[in-house]
């Protein structure tokens, strides 16, 4: 038996004052009982019982050893039921990385989660470099666009599939149809659209749209997209989640549709809620999960 099991003989002894009632009560040989209560006492160096033919008593020592080992297993059940506590109820920090562009929905999405579990805080890092899940210590990360092949140890989950829209000021002179684009300045994301831009018609058509031909607004912040929009000085591509203040203009066209994943090795309750929210704020009924 191991220094625990010893433990746990040593309290039954204290209760029952008997090696014999021990052993047929915890189903082992008197001789087992034996051995574990002279294992501890050779560890502390004292008697901790006097023994008779009928029955055995705590010494001194015995009874302070006693208090000790109580609190001690008093305190393993509360960290066990704390354990148990943070399986069924999200606590705890939850490190996520995501994109930028993701940042404010993702902001949303921590403001509900952190008012509804105030055990629950965050640690996000909006980055557009592929980072290292493991390595840096995230417990979720979101991509958007194609999902390369993850390690065995990850779970993936598809949450949403993001269009981005033609939007502008509700009192900008907007056009009409895609043609009319090239006579406007418009606000894109830097680093993630290139210089054509291909929309998609609800009934399957297609046009694409030059962005270098014409004074273009690139901005690697959505808010900043947004507030030049706003402003009246463009219009702007942006994810139809993300509009703000922004109205839809073409509104039969749209790119076609990225995918938006959570990566993550835990099945934490933090982490199941945290990605279960997420894409409910992206519009999806249920993340899928696909590894």
């Amino acid at each position: 038996m191991d220094r625990l099991d010893n433990l746990r003989v040593f309290l039954k002894c204290s209760e029952l004052s008997s090696f014999s009632a021990v052993a047929r009560e915890m189903r082992l040989a008197q001789s087992q009982v034996s051995r574990a209560v002279r294992a501890l006492e050779d560890d502390v160096g004292v008697p901790l019982f006097v023994r008779t033919t009928r029955s055995v008593t705590l010494t001194s020592e015995g009874k302070r050893y006693l208090v000790g080992v109580r609190a001690a297993f008093d305190a393993l059940e509360a960290a066990k039921s704390e354990a148990k506590q943070s399986r069924d109820a999200p606590s705890g920090v939850l490190r996520v990385t995501a994109p930028p562009e993701l940042a404010e929905v993702i902001g949303d999405v921590i403001g509900g989660l952190a008012r509804r579990y105030p055990e629950l805080a965050f640690d996000a890092v909006f980055t557009g470099r592929v980072v290292d899940l493991v390595r840096e210590g995230f417990e979720v990360g979101i991509r958007a666009g194609a999902l390369t092949l993850a390690p065995p140890e990850f779970r993936a989950y598809k949450l949403a599939a993001s269009r981005s829209v033609v939007c502008a000021a509700p009192d900008y002179p907007a056009p009409r149809t895609p043609d009319e684009l090239a006579a406007h300045p418009i606000a894109v994301v830097s680093r993630k659209t290139p210089s054509d831009l291909m929309l998609h018609h609800e009934s399957g058509r297609k046009v694409r749209v030059a962005l270098d031909k014409q004074g273009r607004l690139r901005v690697d912040d959505l808010r900043a997209i947004r507030s030049a929009a706003l402003a009246g000085a463009c219009l702007a591509i942006l994810p139809e989640t993300q509009l703000g203040g922004l109205v839809r203009v073409l509104p039969h066209w749209a790119t076609a549709p990225t995918p938006i994943h959570a990566l993550t090795t835990s099945t934490l309750p933090r982490v199941r809620v945290f990605i279960d929210a997420l894409a409910d704020r992206l519009g999806a009924k249920k993340p899928k999960r696909l590894a």
